[in-house]
C-alpha cells in the first residue's frame, strides 16, 4: 500500500528541535499547515526555513526542494495534482513538472511559501537550469517562462535574461530562476553565483541598473572580510529592478569548528550594524547540530525504510540541521534587511 502521509507528519517533531527565537510555535503551526500540502516523501530532499533577523518576531517562511535523485519530477507533479483546485499557480507547477520530466533541463526545483503573507498556501517557484550555452538557456526559457510567471507573453523577458547573462563573467552561472507567485509582483528573479564581489559591481555598471552602485559597493566592502562565497539576485520585469539580494556563505570545505567560528564572526558583525536582533543572534550561533533520523522521526517514509535495510551495514540515515547562509537585501531608500536560511537535509553518514 502506498504511503499517504504528508510532509507535516514528519515536520511536527522538528518543532522541539528548532530554536523558538527563530521560529515560534505560532509560525511553526503555519508551516505545518503548508507542509500538509506536500507528499511525505519530500522529507528525503532538502527543505528549510527563511527567518527574518531584524525583527524580534519569531516568524519564518518555508522552502522545500524537489531533487532528481529523490524522484523530484514525479513528486512535484503529485504535489500539483493534490492542490490543483487551490490556485492557478498549482496548475503551472504541474506544467513545469512535465517540462522537467520530459526535457531533463532542470537540476532541482523549489517551492517557497510566504507563511506570513496574504497567500501562504500559494508557492513561489524556483528552479536550477541546466545549460552550457546561451542557446541551451534560451531553450529552457522558451519552455518554462510562461508557466513560471503565469504570463503567456514572455519573449521580451527571455530576451532581457539572455542579454544580461551574456554580460556575466565566464564562470558566473544562474543557479536559480524564480517567480514570486505568492506576491502581487510580476517578472522573475535571477540568482547568480560563482562571481566575485568586484565582478558584481562591474556587471551592474554594464547593465541599466537603476540603484546606486556606490551604495552597494559600501555593503560589499563590509562583507568582503566576512564571507567566502557570495551569490546575488536581481529582479526583472520590463527592466532591471533596483533590489539586490546578497547571499553570504562560509567556506564549505571548512571543518565544523572553522565553520562555527566563521559564522560567529559574521553574525556578530551583522549584529553590530543592527541587522540581527540580539536573541536571534544567540540562537543562530547555537543552531546546527545534526540529529539521527531514528531519533527525529517516530515513523519513517517507506522509501527510507527500504533504503535503510539495504544500507544498514554501510551508512547511517541522518538528518542534518544547519545554517545554510545569511542574506542581505539592498533596496535603495530602505533599511538593509537580513535573513537567515536554515537547512534541513537528509544524508547517509
Amino acid at each position: 500500500m502506498r504511503d499517504e502521509r504528508m510532509l507535516d507528519d514528519y515536520l511536527r517533531e522538528l518543532v522541539t528541535q528548532t530554536p523558538q527565537d527563530l521560529i515560534g510555535k505560532k509560525s511553526f503551526q503555519g508551516i505545518l499547515g503548508t507542509a500538509h500540502l506536500l507528499p511525505g516523501s519530500v522529507v528525503l530532499s532538502t527543505f528549510g526555513f527563511e527567518c527574518p533577523l531584524s525583527s524580534k518576531e519569531a516568524e519564518a517562511d518555508f522552502l522545500v526542494s524537489f531533487q532528481k535523485k529523490n524522484n523530484g519530477p514525479f513528486l512535484l507533479k503529485l504535489s500539483a495534482e493534490k492542490n490543483f483546485g487551490r490556485s492557478a499557480v498549482w496548475n503551472d507547477v504541474g506544467k513545469l513538472a512535465d517540462f522537467w520530466a520530459g526535457k531533463q533541463l532542470i537540476d532541482d526545483f523549489w517551492l517557497e511559501f510566504d507563511i506570513q503573507g496574504e497567500a501562504p498556501l500559494v508557492p513561489s517557484l524556483f528552479f536550477r537550469p541546466l545549460y552550457n550555452s546561451l542557446a541551451e538557456l534560451e531553450i529552457i526559457l522558451n519552455y518554462s517562462l510562461s508557466a513560471l510567471t503565469g504570463n503567456e507573453s514572455t519573449a521580451q523577458l527571455s530576451s532581457l535574461v539572455l542579454q544580461l547573462v551574456a554580460l556575466l563573467p565566464d564562470r558566473a552561472r544562474i543557479f536559480q530562476i524564480g517567480a514570486m507567485r505568492s506576491r502581487p509582483v510580476h517578472g522573475i528573479r535571477l540568482c547568480i553565483h560563482e562571481i566575485s564581489l568586484d565582478a558584481i559591481l562591474t556587471f551592474l555598471k554594464k547593465i541599466p541598473y537603476p540603484g546606486s552602485v556606490e551604495e552597494l559597493k559600501e555593503i560589499l566592502i563590509f562583507l568582503q572580510p566576512l564571507v567566502h562565497n557570495v551569490a546575488f539576485s536581481i529582479d526583472l520585469s520590463e527592466g532591471v529592478g533596483a533590489k539586490i539580494g546578497l547571499e553570504c556563505y562560509v567556506n564549505p570545505n571548512f571543518s565544523a569548528v572553522e565553520k562555527q567560528s566563521a559564522w560567529t564572526k559574521m553574525i556578530d558583525k551583522f549584529a553590530e550594524r543592527d541587522l540581527i536582533d540580539a536573541a536571534k543572534s544567540v540562537a543562530l550561533k547555537e543552531f546546527g547540530a545534526y540529529t539521527a533520523t531514528g531519533q527525529l522521526f517516530k515513523e519513517l517514509p517507506e522509501e527510507l525504510v527500504r533504503a535503510m535495510a539495504l544500507m544498514e551495514r554501510h551508512a547511517v540515515s541522518t538528518i542534518w540541521q544547519y545554517l545554510h547562509h545569511l542574506k542581505i537585501t539592498y533596496d535603495p531608500g530602505r533599511p538593509l534587511l537580513a535573513k537567515a536560511y536554515l537547512s534541513v537535509q537528509h544524508t547517509w553518514y
